[in-house]
């Protein structure tokens, strides 16, 4: 089954198949999130704006984006250990030319059992406020960091969790128990599975999204209330990345 630009599915890549993407074997292991790391999407859809900026729904230009990047930064988690920045920047073009803006940051470890949140902060911009930063208690299960992306990423993986930062709000991960499938967009050709994930501790959902264990999320439809109060309906798709 070949995808086009339009997914049943946000957030986060390339496990490649022979002769596209690079040329890589088929692979359940996840790929490296390590600093320097980034992913370039597309954003297409509508948005919803607060009655601070005037209400209303728009739809976006092509110019809209987000970036992920994994950056140098280190920042202590609550148990006093080094963990990597992780910024997930829109950049959200409106039809009238406004532009909403937002960071949903994460603080990331990883190791062989995959990717690890230990916080996360949400800015309106691009400007962070540190005060923002919430860490994942030590009431957590594991203690102060929960599984995000788990390595390896067979078909039918699924876990969730509660309330992993001690704010009310769940977290879960689940792919579909269903062969890849066959994904094309900007970045590449890919063999995907299809993933849903809910961040209820950030108001982000991906459903349906085409997710590459060595490369992350290479589409999919994302709804998401941004810290200004704006809401986001609409896909991602991946233009580029670099691990």
């Amino acid at each position: 089954m070949k995808f086009g630009l339009r997914f049943i599915a946000v957030i986060a890549l390339p496990i490649l198949i022979s002769g596209c993407g690079g040329g890589h074997g088929i692979s359940d292991n996840l790929g490296s999130y390590a600093p320097g790391s980034t992913w370039t999407y597309r954003v297409s859809g509508s948005v919803i704006l607060p009655s601070s900026a005037g209400g209303g729904n728009q739809g976006l230009q092509s110019t809209s984006s987000m970036v992920m990047t994994v950056t140098p930064d280190v920042i202590k988690d609550a148990a006093g250990l080094d963990t990597h920045v992780m910024n997930r920047r829109y950049n959200l073009v409106l039809l009238d030319g406004r532009v909403v803006k937002a960071n949903l940051r994460l603080l990331i470890t990883q190791d062989n059992l995959g990717v690890f949140v230990h916080g996360i902060n949400e800015s309106e911009s691009d400007t962070i406020d540190s005060t923002n930063t919430k860490l994942v208690p030590s009431t957590a299960n594991p203690p102060f960091k929960f599984l995000y992306l788990p390595s390896p990423a067979p078909a039918g993986r699924n876990f969730s969790y509660d309330d992993p930062i001690g704010i009310g709000r769940s977290f879960s991960f689940a792919e579909h128990a269903n062969p890849r499938q066959h994904v094309t967009v900007p970045a590449g050709d890919f063999l995907a599975y299809i993933l849903d994930q809910v961040e209820g501790f950030s108001h982000y959902t991906i459903g349906g999204a085409a997710f590459v264990p060595e490369v992350g999320i290479v589409g999919g439809s994302v709804t998401s209330v941004l810290p200004d109060g704006s809401q986001l309906s609409g896909n991602i798709t991946l233009l580029s990345s670099s691990h």
